[in-house]
């Protein structure tokens, strides 16, 4: 299969189109942790991208856009969707234990694997979840969510389903029609047509 290692670059300014049905493989990746960024024009498509891996740390901030079937990030490494980035990941993301995967642009899958946090205007739109959501600003629409959900100043929450405690701040908006799960709620506007679990309700 196909492999484009670009372990130790620190910007890929020029696109790479791999496909999506050749089970082709990008690695974005750096010995010293160095970040790598994915500059604005940049579109990689790729089968499955991997940041990090088991001997290497990844630092990844997307600028541009990334098309593939599967994204991973590795447990030492960190990845940063920008303002204006895109993730259209066909079959799932997987984010480790111990990664960090920051959302400021916007991502779109069936499935997410793992601890995210959506910032700065930052969009999901997801199948299902299975993993703890942050969010401080920005658009989330799920369908279902095995996981606890926070949610802050700004931020807009919809799902179908959620499995998971739950905890509203200030000025956010949610929308959920079946939660299972403790609720923690300061000031923000929530609609849930069914709870199975506690609600404390601040000011």
């Amino acid at each position: 299969n196909i492999t484009a290692d670009l372990t130790g670059k620190t910007e890929v300014t020029s696109s790479i189109n791999l496909g999506l049905d050749s089970d082709a493989e990008v690695t974005l990746a750096s010995d010293s942790g160095d970040q790598t960024t994915i500059s604005s024009d940049t579109v990689i498509t790729t089968s499955i991208l991997k940041v990090g891996s088991s001997d290497a740390i990844g630092n990844a901030k997307v600028e541009g856009q990334l098309v593939v079937n599967q994204l991973s990030v590795s447990g030492t490494s960190e990845m940063t969707l920008e303002v204006g980035g895109v993730i259209s990941a066909e079959e799932k993301v997987v984010i480790e234990e111990g990664a960090v995967f920051n959302l400021k642009g916007a991502m779109s899958a069936p499935e997410v694997l793992g601890n995210f946090t959506i910032d700065d205007g930052g969009s999901a739109t997801v199948d299902k979840v299975t993993g703890n959501i942050t969010m401080a600003q920005g658009r989330a629409t799920f369908n279902v969510v095995v996981g606890d959900v926070g949610l802050g100043a700004g931020s807009t929450f919809k799902s179908e389903s959620l499995n998971g405690d739950f905890t509203v701040d200030n000025g956010a908006e949610a929308e959920i029609t079946g939660l299972t799960g403790d609720i923690t709620m300061g000031q923000g506007q929530v609609t849930i047509t069914n709870v199975v679990g506690a609600v404390a309700i601040g000011d």
